[in-house]
């Protein structure tokens, strides 16, 4: 089993080693200098996952004054949260050039101690099969690219996660022990990532494309708990099909070994993919999802959404099957109080066959 406390240092170390890196070096008598700024601002979010979530936030950009018309800024997102379930969430989200474009560095670390549901592995598992059970886990993806080409990246990425399992139901499959990393474990795998970042802007985009793969190996001689192997991709599109209405797809496919550990495998609903399913309710190795998104504007700074996603789920890629596929609906308002916030913020109901699900957000699902 995992330390807690190993896995709370690790973060809180990791954090300010990446926050003195995003932060520009002292500016030399031959350099034109460095613009940046930090935002704080509210952080809240509502899903059947938290309940209602509130928090703080901090959002980070800087850019060299000498490439300003030319360099891409460097950001930075942090945010803590504490839910109405009694989950607290830290995340940070790192984003940095250097020489221009020419090498990009993107960290992510993460710090939950949460409260969840699992029904079993499987497309078929039922509402019956559903048990709680809590966790606290720390972990962090990195990139290091290298631009090969305009937009065009690709380069050496690690991830690793460490977690607890410290509440579960008595005689539930958790308890068993039969699902690998059932009682704690832990991911840590490099690999190679390649990133082709063609969209018009980051956050709210109006046109181009966005496509991310990585494929790495997890392996117990550098720390993992179980010996597997991981591959997910992930695109997107936009197309504005006449002025300010854009019409917006996401796929997402991951393909896992069997034996990753628990809370490594792919996991079907929540705030971004598959909305109108609860995160989780439905489990396994591999997981595929489509979602489509109509973006058009309704007066002021108020804009509307319909989305209709797909996604199944399968134990190995040749097991997929389309009968029983997930299907998930919706429509939301989206709203931009702000100029200088490029994502709105975001109001969702989604519908999944039960009880509508409302999604509150301050950025776009994809």
């Amino acid at each position: 089993m995992i330390s807690r406390k190993i896995i709370a240092g690790f973060f809180l170390f990791l954090t300010v080693v990446l926050m003195s890196c995003i932060f520009p070096a002292k500016a030399t008598a031959s350099d034109s200098g460095y613009n940046w700024s930090i935002m704080p601002l509210p952080a809240f979010t509502v899903s059947p996952e938290t309940g209602i979530g509130l928090g703080v936030a901090a959002l980070y950009s800087g850019v060299p004054e000498a490439l300003s018309l030319t360099a891409k800024p460097d950001t930075a997102v942090f945010s803590v949260l504490y839910t109405q379930k009694r989950q607290l969430q830290f995340d940070l989200v790192v984003e940095k050039y250097f020489g221009g474009s020419e090498w990009f560095f993107n960290a992510e670390p993460i710090f939950n101690k949460y409260s969840s549901f699992f029904w079993g592995l499987g497309p078929d598992t039922t509402v019956y099969d559903s048990e709680n059970f809590s966790y606290i886990e720390g972990g962090i993806t990195v990139s290091l690219l290298k631009e090969i080409a305009p937009r065009i990246y690709i380069g050496l990425y690690y991830k690793f996660l460490a977690y607890d399992i410290i509440a579960r139901e008595t005689g539930g499959l958790i308890a068993s022990g039969l699902i690998p990393g059932s009682g704690g474990g832990a991911v840590s795998s490099p690999g190679f990532r390649f990133l082709w970042e063609a969209r018009d802007r980051r956050y709210s985009p109006g046109s181009g494309f966005f496509l991310d793969l990585k494929a790495d190996l997890s392996a117990k001689a550098l720390g993992a708990s179980s010996n597997s192997y991981m591959f997910d991709a992930d695109y997107r599109g936009y197309y504005t099909v006449f002025r300010e209405n854009i019409l917006a797809f996401n796929i997402v496919a991951k393909f896992y070994g069997i034996g990753t550990p628990l809370r490594a495998i792919p996991r079907l609903g929540g705030l971004y993919l598959m909305r109108g399913y609860y995160e989780g309710r439905y489990t396994d190795y591999d997981y595929i999802t489509g979602q489509v998104e109509y973006r058009f504007p309704i007066f002021w700074t108020f804009r509307g959404a319909v989305f209709v996603c797909l996604g199944q789920v399968a134990p190995r890629i040749d097991y997929f099957k389309t009968d029983g596929i997930k299907i998930s609906y919706g429509f939301g308002i989206h709203w931009k109080p702000f100029d200088f916030m490029d994502s709105p913020l975001r109001f969702d109901l989604a519908f999944s066959g039960g009880d509508p699900q409302l999604y509150l957000d301050l950025m776009e699902a994809f």
